[in-house]
């Protein structure tokens, strides 16, 4: 499967995911005439490297999300980083949690089983150093 169509599928799993294009397109600040041009069976427009990470970056979704497929469990890890997205600093407080920690759950939710578990590792290491050097 080209890029290109890979794309087409998950902006449809997005649309699928927030409920509408019209939704999504005022999210994303994009018109939704321009969505419907994308998605055109006869004649599409493809979605560029501009828009698909913009797309990524306005949703919260991991760097390069857009020109990978996802299995139907990413819808999931889709729903939680339209949570993660619209958490008011009211929830953020009352959940402890920081915006910056907010997002990296949302970033490890996208990532696929391998990419979970390096970057768990990598978090571990982390948080050893920090472990022996007091912080």
């Amino acid at each position: 499967m080209e890029t290109k169509e890979i794309r087409l599928t998950n902006l449809n799993q997005l649309i699928s995911t927030y409920g509408s294009q019209r939704k999504l397109s005022d999210l994303i600040d994009i018109d939704s005439s321009y969505l419907s041009q994308i998605k055109n069976k006869k004649n599409p427009k493809n979605i560029g490297e501009k828009l698909a990470r913009k797309i990524e970056s306005t949703l919260s979704l991991a760097h390069g999300w857009m020109d990978q497929l996802h299995g139907e469990n990413e819808q999931n890890n889709i729903q939680l980083a339209i949570q993660a997205n619209s958490l008011s600093s009211n929830t953020l407080q009352h959940a402890s949690m920081t915006a910056d920690e907010v997002e990296l759950i949302a970033c490890y939710k996208a990532l696929g089983k391998d990419k979970k578990k390096l970057l768990l590792e990598t978090a571990r290491v982390f948080k050893g150093d920090a472990f022996h050097k007091g912080e």
